[in-house]
Parts: structure tokens; C-alpha cells; sequence
């Protein structure tokens, strides 16, 4: 499961799942935020030219969607953003318990329960890490979580980051000052 967060957090995971081999897997769970409307056009690109696939790929937010190729399965999840930029305290709040609940929601219905999530800072990340990893502990679940903190983040964990960093199963940055700083982290250049 992989979420796209809006503008340059889904450029940076295009660019992360551009290097993965997958024919390791049988299944991409893409997590969208509604109304993220260049995160949806970047995933039909991504989808389409990553796996052949004989139709366009048509994504809509209104209802989850599948496409499969052979024995490989990309579907995609719309999640209702946790905060949106700017916005006030209080009423990120009230649209972060609603976006944990639509999580819960989803992620308890599916009939497969993700391997592993992959995010990299934007604000939905931290519902939906924390609604798989409560999950994953009542479905006796192993929960993965990597996150990779943005090229952005150089000398500062970013507040997903600091939130995450105590569930996350593997904590990646991109900057060798923030390695230092965090143990647990893991560094291996720039990767985006």
C-alpha cells in the first residue's frame, strides 16, 4: 500500500516506485487523497506505463477502483484529507478524526490486509499508519511500515516524521544530518 500525498510527496513516491521490481508482487494498493486531482493523474500515468495493460487507465475518486494485469492487481483507495495546507488547528482536528474513521472503515472491510505501507510525510500518512498498525495488532497482522521522510527535510524531522517515527518498522531519511541525529533512521543518499 502506497500513499500519494498531494503535489511533491507524490512526485517524490512516483519517483521511489519507479526503482521497485515488481514482479516480486502481486498487488499496488494506491492511496489517494479526494480531490487530489495531479496525484490521480500522476497514478493512471504511473499505471500506464509500468504495466501493460491493453485500456487506458480511468481513475475515479468517487469509488475505489481495480485494474489487474495478468495476476497483477492496482487498485486504489480514496481517503478524505487529514489537513489541509494553512488550515486552522481546531478544524484540522475535526477533518483528522474524520479521515481516521473513513480509514478505520476501509482498511477494516478490505478482504487483503497490506503487507507493508509506504509514505513519505504528507499529513494523511500519520491516520492511516497508525489506523494499520492498531489493525494489524487486532487481525494478529505483522504491520510494516517505511516511511521516507522528504527530500525537503534536511536538519528537521517533519511533524509526520516525528509522529511516525515510533511505529514506522523501517525510518529512512535522506540527509546524512538527520541520520545522525535519529538512531533508528536508516540513510542511503538521495533516493528521490
Amino acid at each position: 500500500m502506497v500513499l500519494l500525498g498531494s503535489g511533491g510527496h507524490t512526485g517524490e513516491m512516483i519517483r521511489l516506485l519507479d526503482g521497485l521490481d515488481f514482479t516480486e508482487y502481486s498487488r499496488l494498493t494506491l492511496v489517494i487523497t479526494e480531490g487530489d486531482n495531479g496525484s490521480i493523474k500522476k497514478a493512471r500515468d504511473f499505471e500506464n506505463s509500468n504495466f501493460s495493460s491493453n485500456e487506458e487507465v480511468i481513475i475515479s475518486e468517487h469509488e475505489a477502483s481495480m485494474t489487474s494485469v495478468g495476476n497483477f492487481v492496482v487498485d486504489y483507495i480514496f481517503l478524505p484529507r487529514a489537513r489541509n495546507v494553512g488550515q486552522p488547528l481546531i478544524s484540522s482536528a475535526i477533518t483528522t478524526i474524520g479521515c481516521i474513521v473513513q480509514t478505520f472503515k476501509i482498511m477494516w472491510s478490505r478482504n487483503t490486509f497490506p503487507h507493508a505501507i509506504l509514505c513519505n510525510g504528507p499529513g494523511t500518512s500519520v491516520p492511516l499508519c497508525y489506523v494499520f498498525y492498531l489493525l494489524s495488532l487486532v487481525k494478529f497482522q505483522n504491520a510494516v511500515i517505511i516511511y521516507v521522510e522528504s527530500l525537503a527535510r534536511v536538519s528537521r524531522l517533519s511533524a509526520s516524521g516525528w509522529l511516525l517515527y515510533p511505529i514506522a518498522s523501517r525510518f529512512i531519511v535522506q540527509w546524512e544530518m538527520l541520520h545522525e541525529k535519529f538512531s533508528r533512521s536508516e540513510y542511503y543518499g538521495i533516493l528521490v
